[in-house]
């Protein structure tokens, strides 16, 4: 009798031992989880500062690592880690590239060319689909350039009439729009001048500060530079018509590059 009653007692122990295991190794992938996501936010985060920055993705993540300003990438690289960009894509109004960094278990016996390929939110491969999602089985973080265009090219647009309305204070009190440069030489009517040109500033968006002045007119970096760091043109047609134009970075479906531009002619 004692003997069985023994027998159950370790039966129950060992039982209980497994459960205890099974919860521990459960809590230590939750933890291992958790701190995987969190690197993913922060490397993220800093992908799309470098975007906002230049305009471009990262060409890869060791190479942001080694991008001056973002040298504390470095710790936040691991083998679970996963990144890729896509060539061209086009939808029926914008052209765009797509970005991913992703974060999955290599323990599992996948790779980043079977990750990309496969799709939980549509049909095709991360390089060609329309719409595509990493799996729903790891972390990850996806960005499309075509992502707020529309609401870029208005913001565009309501700066440039902020810095045209200058031109229109210019015109109410002299009775016609600035149409010498900076070296008191006529402007060339049907040409298109850099205002930072105009302004006398030959530098770039980096490194602009202050406020210039062309013709008495007050030309502050925001005026000179674009949303995308390009640099604002004076498109001057004669001293009664002008107008502002921007290069975006933006192309439309055709392969045409998006102009925004807005004028006065009076």
């Amino acid at each position: 009798m004692y003997a069985l009653v023994t027998s159950a007692i370790l039966m129950a122990l060992a039982s209980a031992l497994a459960i205890q295991a099974g919860q521990n190794f459960d809590l230590m992938r939750l933890y291992q989880f958790n701190a995987q996501r969190a690197q993913l936010v922060m490397l993220a985060e800093n992908i799309e500062q470098f975007y906002v920055e230049r305009g471009t993705f990262p060409v890869s993540l060791a190479g942001l690592s080694q991008t001056p300003g973002y040298e504390h990438v470095k710790s936040l690289l691991n083998n679970w880690q996963g990144y890729a960009v896509s060539g061209v894509l086009a939808d029926s109004v914008w052209q765009y590239r797509r970005m991913v960094v992703f974060s999955a278990d290599p323990s599992k016996g996948g790779t980043a060319a079977t990750y990309l390929t496969a799709n939980s939110c549509g049909v095709g491969a991360f390089s060609a689909a329309g719409s595509w999602c990493g799996s729903s089985k790891s972390i990850w973080y996806r960005k499309e350039t075509r992502e707020g265009m529309n609401e870029a090219v208005s913001l565009q647009r309501v700066l440039l009439d902020r810095t045209l309305q200058k031109f229109a204070d210019f015109y109410s009190a002299n009775g016609y729009f600035p149409d010498k440069d900076s070296a008191n030489l006529p402007l060339v009517p049907g040409s298109t001048y850099s205002l930072a040109s105009l302004a006398g500033y030959n530098g770039d968006v980096a490194t602009c500060k202050g406020i210039f002045t062309w013709r008495g007119l007050p030309i502050g970096c925001e005026d000179m530079f674009d949303s995308w760091g390009g640099k604002v043109g004076f498109a001057f047609t004669s001293n009664n018509a002008v107008s502002l134009t921007s290069e975006t970075p933006l192309v439309n479906s055709a392969g045409v590059p998006l102009v925004v531009a807005s004028g006065f002619t009076i």
